[in-house]
């Protein structure tokens, strides 16, 4: 009896270490929340904040994280962040050595997905924002990657505001 394609790819891929299969799943459920993520706060500020809006920004993220944790949650748990298996760990439910492999695998997963996004809208923003690199200001490009406090905050009012 012939195998169908799709037998043949399943028994090549079959994996049945769980534990490769749950680092496999942290790494493309952090992989897919970043880019995604990412790729919202890109169409916000490339588009000089004419595509969408800020609640669009935020209610992108919550949807992408839901999805990205429904992705996951039936293999690894659906942690997507280090700090969420070290949470497992400190309350037993997640031995030592797994959660380093998780962190390993979170990681990058986190690099993978970013440099997706980046790659991505490169063109863009090379559009956008000419070559000039810098990292703050009207064409600074920080902000696409990662939250930056106001210019005219000082180090200690950043410092507490973001223990809220």
């Amino acid at each position: 009896m012939m195998d169908s394609p799709m037998e043949k790819a399943r028994r090549l891929f079959h994996i049945e270490n769980r534990t490769v299969v749950n680092c496999l799943s942290e790494f493309y459920g952090t992989m897919l929340l970043l880019f995604l993520g990412i790729s919202i706060v890109h169409q916000f500020d490339l588009s000089h904040k004419q595509l969408n809006t800020w609640i669009q920004i935020n209610l992108g993220w919550g949807f992408t994280i839901m999805f990205c944790v429904y992705t996951c949650s039936k293999t690894s748990g659906g942690h997507l962040n280090p700090a969420i298996s070290l949470m497992f760990y400190t309350i037993g439910k997640l031995p030592l050595a797994h959660v380093l492999y998780y962190i390993i695998a979170q990681v990058l997963g986190a690099f993978v997905g970013t440099a997706l996004a980046y790659s991505v809208y490169l063109d863009q923003t090379y559009h956008v924002l000419g070559n000039a690199r810098i990292v703050a200001g009207p064409n600074g490009t920080a902000s696409l990657f990662t939250s930056m406090p106001a210019p005219h905050l000082s180090n200690t009012i950043a410092f507490w505001d973001q223990q809220r």
